[in-house]
Order: structure tokens, then C-alpha cells, then sequence
């Protein structure tokens, strides 16, 4: 509402008709109202309620309720429709009452604290909502220092662990003091005007209100938010960040996907209530068509123009000469190109593709399923190079009606990467034996193969300093390191690591220097993995029966000379001769 609605609006409503029923001082009010934007609303008031002798608790109540009110209506805010928020007992008039309230008092929108607390609580708007991981709680995922701080402020001290309970047995009311008191920081002042300034405030300390901003550079706050990274550009830019919780600004995913599908933007079955390529294909096609940045990201702009924020509709398509609508990638007749960056149940189809045809293996595709990321791309390009296509390392129409025709041509391995299968047993792609692995190898398949009719998968041979580094990298990027028992050693290779990464070094010099500490270790006698070790030889068990497993062990004593241990993460025999 402009300056001289309000001041109609509250002259029509206030001033005028309050004053002439009650002492009749309509003069004195026309008087105060170009006040309104030199002192405020409230100064105004005040100095009129002084001149009337008007009761103030009941003008500025009705006042701030009504002008609340149109400005509710005119922006076409429903708070009803954040996800999670119909139908929520946690989510009741007092509570609403306090988030509006809080809201004006901290300069921002109370459906951007709304959906933020929607997102961080999983839609349950519960105070006691816990991250097992972090133990993290609440409305706004309060870590246990944040609670155990704020409540120190107050004359309360306890331990991390109690505030964290104490927290969580708190009323969503009473937590919702708390929240305010965290978005109030000085720090954070004049920068809530935004749906990315309230939500990067709570992810991340640091309010960033434009889109553009960077969050997270390289470090180790990025890895341990990297799926934000939509675009795989190794930083994580506040339109990335705030994306999700924009989904649910707007009734969540699948309310965003029905009404791409309504206009035509997304042919889908029905909604599946996921961010994927296909739905960001979708989005950025709709943002094309609707003078927005076309990000593919979903924001608020985005969801208001889709008719969802109810300020104006949207439009269908409009389809070019020689152009497919998007959403086809099932077809082959595909406009939605998958590019490093993309995620979802195409990349993850894509990588068993190639993974079938030997371009990746099911490790390689286990550090990172459903993530097209760089081994994705290079596989992708070593298939194109296989098959006569432009190494592009996009998934493009003509890529993707090559990779799951019958003329698709599998991996051709070369040099140190010659696979050289047996009789009765498969490698997978990239795996180096040794000559006497690879013939003691062929003796136990044959046995087993004799006992049970069934062939081998070698899905892990001998690694270099280099190969381990590389596999380390994405371990300690995933924060799964945990298989790894001499922690000295891999404190080592994660000094190195840190470093690299303060130093904002590239993932290849990053997979050298630590390549460099793990040859260090092998010439001390030090192995952070026994792959390190000539002979390493890993048996694949996933379609083994306890039968089958009994007929591998009598096959390896058969043969003799060979360490046999069964490992779990992923299911296998580790074999070393």
C-alpha cells in the first residue's frame, strides 16, 4: 500500500470517523497525517491519541489489525498454504498471531518465517523436530550451543544436552520467542526483506538477501551442504540454498508440479513431489516465457507468477517451430539435456546405463547416485568417444537414443585398464589386476563355476597412490570415512585435503597432494587401504546365497594360498594373494 492509500485508508477508517464520533476532531487528524511518513504510523497515532484523548490500545489494535489486513490482501499471502501449515495442530491462531507479530517487528514477511520454519521442521512445526545427526531442534533446527547460549543469556545454565531437551518440551509459542531472538540479531538487521535473507540467516549466520550471493565457497560448510549445489559449480549461491524452501512458500513440490503440468510445462502421470531434472527443465522453460531469469530454480518471483501466490496468471507454453515440449527424456525426443549438476532418477538411470555397458563401475556410481557430477561426465564422454558422438559430456537427445539402442558400443578398455575377463568371470571397468592375480583368480571362478554353475564379478583390483586419493577425495567430500581403521593415517591424508582446500586448490591438485602423503605412507609400510597392496582382489557377494558363499570359500581352499575376508560397505569378498 503507497503513502497516500495508507493515509486515506487510515483517515476513512481512523482518524476521521474516530475523532468526529468521539470529540469531533477531524481537524486535528487531517493535521497529523502528513506525519505518517516523517515519524511513522505508531508516532502518528500517538500524537493524535494525545490531542483526542482516545483510547490508544484500541485504535492501534483495529489499526494494525486493518492494515495488516489489506496489505495481506493485496500481496495475495496465504499463509494456509505453506506446506505443512493446513491442518497442523502445532500451527494454531496464537501461534499464527505471534509469527504476523514477530514478522513486523523484525521487518520482514511472516510467510517467509513461515516456510523456513516448515522446511527445517520437516512441515511439523514441532519444537521437540530433531536431526538425529546433529540434534539439532526445532522450529528452526536450534543446534544444542545455540540453545544452551541463548538460554545462558537468561540466567539459565545447563549443558548442550539439557537445553537441547529443554528446548524440545517448550510449547511451538513459547519456541517461537527463541526464534525471534535468533533472526534479531544486529547482524542481521535491515537484511530479512527477502525469503533467501531469512533462510540464509538460519543455514548459514550470515543473511544474504540477493539470489546472486555466494553462501558456501569451497570448505568444509560446502561439503556438508553440496546437494544445495544444484548447478555442480562447486559454490552454493543463495537462490540455490533457498530454492527448497520456496517450494514450500508455494505448497511444497508437487503443488508446484501440478500447476506446471495444468499449464503444460511438465507431462507427468502426476505429481511426484521431487526436485528433478525434468521439473527444472520445466521451470526454467516457464521462467523463459515469463520474463524471469531462467535458473530452473524455484523462487518467489517464479511462484507467484505461476498464479500460486495468487498476484497474477500464469500462461501456457508457447510452442516454437521445430521445438518438443520438455518432460520427454523417457522418449528419446528430448529438449531437457542432462549436464553435470542435474540430479535425480534420470542421472541415476543414466549411470546404470552406464554402468551396464562398462563406461563406470558400481562403486563409481555409489559415491554419488542420482548426482551427475565429473566421473558421470567422463564416462558419459568416454561412451561418446566409443560411439562416434561429439564428446560433449551432455546427455542430448542423440546421446541418449545411441546409449539405450542395441548398436551401443560397451567400454574398449586400454592399456593399464585391459579387463582381460575369464571363462567364468567378469571384471568391471577400470579394475587393475596383476598377472598372478588375474590367473589365481581364473582358478577359484573355475572351481566355483564347477560347484555351482554360476560366474565371478571382480569389482576391485589394485589401486595407485592416485586411484586411493581420488576414491578418498569423494569419501571425505560424502563424510564417509568411517571404513578406514588407522585414523592416523587418514588424519594425514586429510591434513592434506584441508589444506588444499583453504588454499582453494582444484580437485585434481587437491587428488595430487594427497596422492603425494599416501606414496609416503606406502614406502614407511603404511596402507590406508589393502588395495594398496599387489594382489588386492574384490569378489562381488550381492547375488551370492549362503550356498554360494559356502561354495566360494571351498573354491578358494582349493586353490590355496589366499586371505579370504568378507566385507560389508559394499557386500564383498576381499581376496589377497
Amino acid at each position: 500500500m503507497g503513502r497516500i492509500e495508507f493515509e486515506r485508508f487510515a483517515l476513512d477508517n481512523f482518524f476521521l470517523k474516530d475523532a468526529t464520533d468521539a470529540t469531533g476532531a477531524s481537524q486535528e487528524a487531517s493535521a497529523l497525517l502528513p506525519l505518517i511518513p516523517l515519524v511513522g504510523v505508531g508516532d502518528a497515532l500517538e500524537m493524535f491519541l494525545a490531542q483526542t484523548g482516545l483510547q490508544s490500545a484500541l485504535l492501534k489494535s483495529r489499526l494494525q489489525s486493518s492494515v495488516e489486513g489489506q496489505t495481506n490482501a493485496q500481496a495475495g499471502i496465504s499463509l494456509d498454504g505453506i506446506q505443512g501449515v493446513r491442518g497442523n495442530p502445532h500451527v494454531t491462531p496464537e501461534f499464527v498471531r505471534e509469527v504476523e507479530a514477530m514478522a513486523r517487528r523484525l521487518g520482514t514477511k511472516p510467510e517467509y518465517i513461515m516456510a523456513v520454519m516448515s522446511f527445517e521442521s520437516g512441515g511439523s512445526f514441532s519444537p521437540a523436530k530433531e536431526n538425529r545427526s546433529t540434534h539439532a531442534t526445532g522450529l528452526i533446527q536450534f543446534m544444542p550451543d545455540t540453545a544452551r547460549g541463548m538460554l545462558a543469556e537468561e540466567g539459565v545454565n545447563v549443558s548442550s544436552a539439557r537445553a537441547r531437551e529443554m528446548f524440545a518440551a517448550q510449547t511451538p509459542v513459547a519456541q517461537l520467542r527463541y526464534v525471534e531472538k535468533y533472526l534479531a540479531q544486529r547482524k542481521f538487521n535491515g537484511r530479512l526483506g527477502s525469503l533467501e535473507g531469512v533462510y540464509t540467516a538460519v543455514l548459514s549466520g550470515q543473511a544474504r538477501q540477493n539470489p546472486n550471493d555466494v553462501v558456501f565457497g569451497p570448505g568444509l560448510s560446502y561439503n556438508a551442504n553440496a546437494p544445495l549445489d544444484w548447478d555442480g559449480d562447486g559454490q552454493i549461491i543463495a537462490a540455490e540454498a533457498t530454492s527448497p524452501v520456496a517450494f514450500r512458500l508455494f505448497g511444497g513440490v508437487a503443488n508446484v508440479q501440478q500447476r506446471l503440468q495444468d499449464l503444460g510445462y511438465l507431462q507427468e502421470k502426476r505429481p511426484d513431489g521431487r526436485y528433478g531434472p525434468r521439473t527444472r527443465a520445466a521451470l526454467e522453460h516457464f521462467q523463459r516465457g515469463h520474463g524471469l531469469t531462467p535458473t530452473g530454480l524455484m523462487d518467489e518471483a517464479t511462484g507467484r507468477a505461476l498464479g500460486l501466490g495468487g498476484t497474477r496468471e500464469a500462461t501456457q507454453p508457447q510452442p516454437q517451430t521445430g521445438q518438443t515440449r520438455p518432460d520427454t527424456a523417457t522418449t528419446g525426443n528430448t529438449s531437457t539435456d542432462l549436464r553435470r549438476g542435474s540430479r535425480g532418477a534420470e542421472v541415476e538411470r543414466l549411470q546404470d546405463r552406464l554402468v551396464a555397458l562398462g563406461y563406470m563401475t558400481a562403486a563409481q556410481k555409489a559415491t554419488g547416485p542420482g548426482i551427475f557430477g565429473q566421473r558421470t561426465e567422463s564416462a558419459l564422454k568416454a561412451f561418446q568417444r566409443s560411439n562416434g558422438l561429439q564428446r560433449s559430456g551432455v546427455l542430448d537427445a542423440e546421446t541418449y537414443r545411441k546409449l539405450h539402442s542395441a548398436s551401443a558400443q560397451p567400454m574398449n578398455p586400454t592399456g593399464n585398464e585391459r579387463v582381460a575377463s575369464g571363462n567364468h568371470y567378469t571384471v568391471n571397468a577400470g579394475v587393475r589386476l596383476s598377472d598372478n592375480a588375474r590367473e589365481r583368480i581364473g582358478q577359484i571362478a573355475d572351481e566355483y563355476f564347477n560347484r555351482t554353475g554360476h560366474s565371478l564379478r571382480i569389482t576391485d583390483g589394485t589401486r595407485t597412490a592416485q586411484d586411493q586419493a581420488a576414491r578418498l577425495y569423494d569419501k571425505i567430500l560424502a563424510n564417509d570415512t568411517g571404513i578406514y581403521r588407522n585414523q592416523t593415517a587418514l588424519a594425514e591424508i586429510r591434513r592434506a585435503y584441508d589444506a588444499g582446500v583453504r588454499a582453494h586448490h582444484t580437485r585434481a591438485q587437491i587428488v595430487n597432494e594427497m596422492a603425494a602423503v599416501i606414496q609416503d605412507q606406502m614406502g614407511r609400510g603404511v596402507y590406508i587401504s589393502r588395495h594398496l597392496r599387489a594382489g588386492a582382489v574384490d569378489v562381488s557377494v550381492r547375488n551370492m546365497t549362503a550356498r554360494d558363499e559356502r561354495a566360494f570359500r571351498e573354491s578358494v581352499a582349493a586353490v590355496g594360498g589366499v586371505t579370504v575376508l568378507r566385507e560389508t560397505r559394499p557386500p564383498h569378498f576381499h581376496l589377497q594373494f
